[in-house]
């Protein structure tokens, strides 16, 4: 059956590190949303404390969500082809069933997002999983960083760009661009 869409979601996490395999203050999560070359969400998750791997689960989780929605609101017809891609190898690795799940949180964010995965497949979706280098997820990275730094709130929550100038202002603006702690 040929794919009558062809939809790319790009996510990322970004955690404030406290040391080996502690939580940090506050994690952020970047999702991008394309249907073809168009931008239809750029999406920043902060205001929760975790952990790298938590921050990459809960962006991969939030990411085909927003996918499912979209094909379930703008596409009626099944055949879209979602190509999910993403810095974490961890990620990657887990969804494809490479490597097992053995962190207890991990595997409940592994389970929802074989749940989703499993209801866009059973929807008539080809979904792939793929690892790209980071500088192939820039747009995603750089939501999760403005996710991350968003200052302390009282409960997590979402900001929505309309459009990748929007999101580039917005870093510019608040000075969310590198830091002299970020990876180049």
């Amino acid at each position: 059956m040929p794919y009558r869409h062809s939809i790319s979601l790009y996510t990322d996490g970004a955690c404030d590190n406290m040391g080996a395999g502690r939580a940090g203050r506050n994690i952020g999560c970047g999702v991008v949303v394309l249907v073809g070359s168009e931008y239809r969400v750029l999406e920043a998750h902060y205001g929760t404390p975790g952990t790298s791997n938590v921050a990459e689960w809960l962006a991969m989780y939030r990411g085909l969500v927003l996918v499912n929605k979209l094909v379930k609101t703008e596409f009626k017809e099944p055949g879209a082809t979602i190509v999910v891609r993403t810095d974490s190898m961890l990620v990657v690795k887990q969804m494809n069933r490479d490597w097992i799940v053995q962190d207890r949180l991990l595997a409940h964010y592994f389970r929802a997002c074989c749940e989703v995965e499993g209801k866009l497949k059973n929807a008539g979706h080809h979904v792939t999983i793929k690892w790209v280098p980071r500088e192939e997820n820039d747009v995603a990275d750089a939501l999760s960083k403005v996710g991350r730094r968003t200052p302390n709130v009282e409960r997590p929550g979402f900001r929505v760009f309309q459009t990748l100038d929007e999101l580039l202002t917005y870093a510019q603006e608040t000075n969310y661009g590198k830091r002299s702690d970020d990876r180049a």
